[in-house]
């Protein structure tokens, strides 16, 4: 079990296109053109790969953590031909010098942070990033600095780890 944070792209876009859902079968408007600039895909990689490991072929790349923490971070395609518009990072802990890894992909790639809580979360890095997503995402918050993403997200993880311990204690 992990603690999943959507990290998605703040260049959004009016365009879409009809595409189906896989699983429903329902035909819906999909967004297009919504993707990273090459230099923020530069960035992101760098920061991944400056913490160690390969993707594997389900595109996941295991970030080790100064604290001795690692992160799963899925970002398949991130440097390749098509839109790259989002990735997703599976926390099993947060800390400090985890917050700092966020705060610094989400900086350098223009993401936007989406938080699975019981309040919805979206967390951007600048002000000038929440006012370009506010249409899409109300609730969107600035944080100023990895110490300020650390207290947001961190009763958040407390929450989804006793909810995880529960679950992991009961007899089912």
């Amino acid at each position: 079990m992990s603690f999943d944070l959507i990290l998605q792209t703040s260049h959004l876009s009016d365009k879409t296109e009809k595409a189906t859902n896989p699983f429903t079968g329902e035909v819906y408007d999909k967004p297009v053109g919504e993707t990273l600039t090459d230099e923020e895909r530069r960035s992101v990689a760098a920061i991944l790969t400056q913490c160690g490991g390969e993707e594997d072929e389900f595109g996941c790349r295991v970030l080790d953590i100064g604290d001795g923490s690692s992160i799963e971070a899925y970002f398949e395609g991130l440097l390749g031909e098509e839109d790259f518009e989002c990735g997703m990072l599976a926390l099993r802990s947060i800390s400090p010098p985890v917050a700092k890894l966020l705060f610094d992909i989400m900086h350098h790639g223009s993401l936007v942070l989406q938080a699975p809580i019981a309040e919805p979360m979206v967390l951007a890095t600048s002000q000038e990033i929440c006012s370009s997503v506010r249409a899409r995402w109300p609730e969107v918050e600035p944080v100023a600095d990895p110490h300020q993403l650390y207290k947001k997200l961190k009763p958040g993880f407390s929450e989804w780890a006793s909810y995880r311990d529960r679950a992991l204690e009961s007899d089912f």
